[in-house]
């Protein structure tokens, strides 16, 4: 019989990525803890898609392919939360890097602040706007994520949550991370929250060019667009009025009271003492510089 305080561990997997699938396998087993394996959509099981539709991609590109599989995985993984008997269940992606000390946020829900319905896991060491007041939870501070935070690597969501989020995705207009952590361009109801320090992070977003597994989704949208830089008066113009931009930015910040952090994984440092790490295919860590954050 299922604890009510236990959590649902879902893993997303394409039947062809069996080392993904063993590479998870031993990232649990490291903590002691089991999952439940879902079979990430691909081309051709996207028939599945009967009870949604796919609209014109919001970012003003066109769909690919993987974009369309990650967001369909997800909302299976959405559906299976929604009737659990577990009031929390964590999603993961099959390339994670777990740090240590994550088994006992993932090993029950007794922890878990009122007023939860989706929280992230991961970072993806990019700069994202956080609430000043945080939720304390022994070392970890959970902050309303006030701006988006790419990447559905790791996440947890109630069961409200993801009745929520089931409901909203008849109509798929965004990529999944975009539709679940941009509330500037997604606006709705259900708060995401950011944990910090971060308890996981993508393979590719660890060692970048240097990962030993690539991504599966490329998107378009999320490639730089050079814009025509600004000349003569133009330029001018911008430069006299940049420091007062600033400011104001600032100010907005203050009294929305949020603040600009990158989110640190939790002991990043020890990932290198990780017997299954020590080998020539996983080169030295990315330094991340340590985020101080008031309560």
């Amino acid at each position: 019989m299922t604890s009510k305080n236990s959590i649902l561990r879902l893993v997303i997997n394409l039947d062809s990525s069996l080392d993904r699938l063993e590479w998870m396998k031993d990232a649990f087993e490291d903590l002691g803890l089991d999952f439940v394996r879902v079979p990430a959509s691909s081309p051709e099981t996207f028939g599945d898609i009967d009870d949604c539709v796919l609209m014109p991609n919001g970012l003003g590109v066109e769909w690919t392919a993987g974009e369309i599989g990650c967001f369909l995985s997800h909302r299976q993984c959405w559906k299976r939360a929604a009737v659990a008997e577990e009031d929390f269940t964590a999603i993961f992606e099959d390339d994670l890097h777990f740090a240590p000390g994550a088994k006992k946020l993932l090993r029950t829900a007794e922890w878990i602040p009122g007023g939860i319905e989706l929280l992230r896991f991961e970072t993806t060491l990019q700069k994202v706007m956080l609430s000043t007041t945080a939720k304390k939870v022994d070392e970890f501070n959970i902050h309303e994520l006030r701006s988006k935070h790419w990447g559905t690597g790791g996440y947890l969501i109630s069961r409200s949550g993801a009745i929520k989020l089931i409901s909203r995705s008849h109509e798929i207009r965004w990529p999944v991370d975009i539709f679940m952590f941009d509330p500037v361009r997604v606006k709705n109801d259900l708060t995401s929250w950011q944990i910090n320090p971060a308890i996981c992070i993508q393979d590719s977003v660890l060692f970048s060019e240097a990962a030993r597994f690539s991504p599966t989704i490329v998107r378009p949208g999320k490639v730089a667009r050079r814009l025509e830089k600004p000349r003569g008066k133009a330029k001018f113009q911008s430069e006299i009025s940049r420091p007062f931009r600033r400011f104001a930015e600032k100010l907005g910040r203050i009294v929305r009271r949020e603040s600009q952090h990158v989110v640190p994984l939790k002991n990043q440092q020890n990932l290198a003492s990780d017997k299954r790490r020590q080998t020539s295919l996983c080169p030295p860590h990315r330094k991340i510089a340590p985020c101080s954050q008031k309560d």
